[in-house]
């Protein structure tokens, strides 16, 4: 289980004095505790990590956790301290010109905003997000850009303008070969074909779907980082 080793990691680092790997361990718990829905010890396995990283100094590892906690107070229901949390993220990962962690920020900012209903500076920041990541040839994160920005033309029933990001987040994850985010496109195209009365194409994405289900079922969603 994910949980007993990175603990155990943990463990054994700070018994060797690891200073930075404990901070790193404190992180890949929090990640854990947030895969499970344990919200409250995410946070404090983060703010922990952040405090740690803080001390050696270590500038972008901070970024990294500032945006993973940002992210967490997200799904917490309380945007606007993850909000904060976000922006200084992004303000550091600038300062750092690091364009991965910039387009992170950036994404992580519209798809709060996508949540909090203000589309049109959620498509602003999203765009920022996908433009720096085409530039960096990143295929993962512009596909995860492509399926974000579809997500918020489907929150305001634009039906056809989520499709046409779906199907290009289709083509890209069908491109890597990855079948579990490819089934997620699919389905997440098989809903809108649906509104737009496309019956026939729909039944024929749930179908996938369903049938890739069977074979690559989808276990959990990644989080940054991804690897």
């Amino acid at each position: 289980e994910a949980r007993v080793y990175h603990e155990k990691n943990l463990r054994l680092r700070e018994k060797a004095g690891d200073v930075a790997g404990i901070a790193a361990s404190l992180n890949n718990l929090g990640i854990v505790h947030q895969n499970l829905g344990q919200y409250r010890e995410a946070a404090d396995y983060y703010d922990r990590s952040r405090e740690a990283f803080q001390k050696l100094g270590n500038l972008r590892s901070l970024t990294v956790v500032t945006t993973n906690l940002g992210i967490l107070y997200n799904l917490m229901g309380d945007p606007d301290r993850a909000l904060d949390l976000l922006r200084a993220a992004l303000s550091s990962a600038e300062s750092l010109s690091d364009g991965i962690l910039i387009a992170k920020a950036h994404d992580a900012i519209g798809d709060l905003l996508t949540l909090t209903g203000n589309y049109r500076l959620a498509l602003d920041e999203l765009n920022q997000a996908l433009k720096i990541r085409q530039d960096l040839k990143s295929p993962w994160d512009v596909a995860e850009s492509y399926n974000n920005i579809g997500l918020v033309f489907q929150a305001q029933s634009d039906h056809r303008q989520a499709l046409s990001y779906f199907a290009k987040a289709l083509a890209a994850n069908q491109q890597l070969g990855d079948k579990s985010l490819e089934a997620e496109s699919r389905l997440s195209s098989a809903v809108e074909m649906l509104a737009l009365g496309q019956w026939k194409q729909a039944l024929e994405e749930f179908h996938w779907f369903l049938y890739s289900q069977s074979l690559h079922p989808i276990l959990s969603y990644p989080l940054f980082p991804r690897h």
